[in-house]
């Protein structure tokens, strides 16, 4: 078993904030960034590299090569994967009171986010492993799967350049660059009083999914969502209490566009390997009270 160490990290954070034309436009700007070492991602015995590993253990096993202290040993490995990771990047944010009731918001993000020093405790597992196997004979033995020892260690090792192939580059599944606006209305006088309505814009770019075979960036598609809202405040209860009601409403065109998360390349075709499904329209209709 690689035993995992304690994730370590820091960062710094500056900002800037400016209040203009007596507080009714607000602007703060931030910049960031961030150090992490020893942060963890998927377990090994649940890739195909830690079942490509068990596998040979227990073809071993069959065989008579290693006996059953053996392969427990050398099967109980559940560590996780170690990487280190820098990031650095700017928040902008903008708040404009156009009028008494009018209020708009708009956020802009850029994000670059590195992972370094990738899966060194699996390589050089990897590493010792493979070494380990050779001093065997295994010619003749085959897998659960029907594969030769050599072409499961091909297996094994496959994987571990596939989680490590994006060392130094940037961070898998980072959205560099996000944008947001929203605006909101309330009407404060006549038979619309206490009513109020608002809408909204989100945006993020393409995401990194990884390398092609010739060593390409591969990016997966952009997303957004428009939302809207709208709802009623009733003030005039006895004690000074308030009833609110809100409709939400999110993602109000339905752009339902799987998000790429991973290809898959074979030969000069390329496939989606994984994909994560987008929410619908959502209504969310809430009620609140204030004593």
């Amino acid at each position: 078993m690689i035993p995992v160490p304690t994730p370590k990290g820091e960062g710094k954070d500056y900002g800037l904030a400016l209040e203009l034309l007596e507080g009714r436009l607000y602007a703060r700007a931030a910049h960031y960034t961030t150090a992490g070492k020893d942060q963890s991602t998927t377990g090994l015995s649940s890739t195909n590299v830690g079942k490509a590993d068990d596998r040979i253990l227990a073809a071993l096993l069959a065989a008579g090569l290693i006996g059953q202290a053996e392969f427990d040993r050398r099967s109980e490995v559940a560590s996780f994967g170690l990487f280190d990771q820098t990031s650095e990047g700017y928040e902008l944010q903008v708040t404009a009171n156009a009028t008494k009731n009018w209020r708009f918001q708009v956020n802009f993000a850029h994000t670059q986010a590195v992972e370094n020093n990738k899966l060194l405790e699996w390589k050089a597992w990897a590493a010792q492993s493979e070494k380990w196997v050779s001093q065997f004979n295994t010619a003749g033995i085959v897998t659960i799967t029907g594969s030769t020892i050599a072409e499961e260690i091909e297996v094994l090792k496959d994987g571990i350049r596939e989680f490590s192939e994006t060392d130094g580059l940037q961070k898998l599944g980072n959205r560099p660059y996000k944008v947001s606006g929203f605006t909101r209305y309330g009407f404060g006088s006549g038979w619309l009083k206490g009513a109020f309505v608002g809408g909204g814009y989100r945006y993020q770019c393409e995401n990194f999914v990884g390398l092609s075979n010739a060593g390409r960036k591969l990016y997966g598609n952009s997303y957004w969502y428009a939302d809207a809202m709208a709802g009623y405040t009733l003030s005039r209860l006895p004690r000074g209490r308030k009833l609110s009601l809100q409709l939400n409403v999110s993602n109000i065109f339905n752009q339902r566009d799987p998000l790429i998360t991973r290809f898959s390349e074979i030969g000069a075709q390329m496939f989606v390997f994984r994909e994560v499904l987008q929410p619908p329209t959502t209504w969310r209709l809430t009620s609140s009270v204030e004593f």
